[in-house]
């Protein structure tokens, strides 16, 4: 009897585990069918904000990658009719780039966003709201930081 109790409880620990695993799956499975495919957009529309468009020196834009957000992710997105660069640290501290944007803090659902963007080497950050309206993202607030 406590042969066929102790496998009961064996079986059961085991099946729970696969569960957890198959859910952490599934979370990644959706993570990159979801989340990842609204990147771009939604970086895109935090560069075409209006307000921010003095803060833009170069006819060139430097976005430090940072998973999920990779040159693969970010493809589509360009500023000054070119497509933005995407660029590990080490190959900006290489170019001495002086002047780049970086992922302060996110988070993405399926239908809103929150975003920080730190505009490194202009002394602001960028705080955004951002809304997904017959499927295109919308900015609905931002706020522009100064950096102390």
């Amino acid at each position: 009897m406590m042969k066929k109790c102790l496998l009961f409880i064996l079986i059961l620990c085991s099946y729970q585990i696969f569960a957890q695993q198959n859910d952490a799956k599934y979370q990644k499975q959706m993570a990159e069918k979801v989340i990842r495919p609204q990147i771009g957009p939604i970086i895109q529309a935090a560069l075409d904000l209006a307000e921010l468009q003095n803060y833009f020196h170069s006819k060139e834009v430097v976005l430090l990658e940072e998973d999920p957000f990779t040159l693969d992710n970010l493809k589509t997105v360009t500023k000054f009719n070119k497509p933005i660069q995407v660029l590990k640290s080490t190959e900006i501290t290489k170019r001495k780039v002086k002047k780049y944007l970086s992922i302060h803090d996110w988070d993405i659902t399926m239908n809103d966003c929150r975003l920080e963007l730190d505009f490194n080497g202009e002394g602001i950050l960028v705080t955004y709201i951002l809304m997904k309206y017959n499927n295109k993202w919308n900015i609905t607030s931002y706020k522009i930081i100064p950096k102390k």
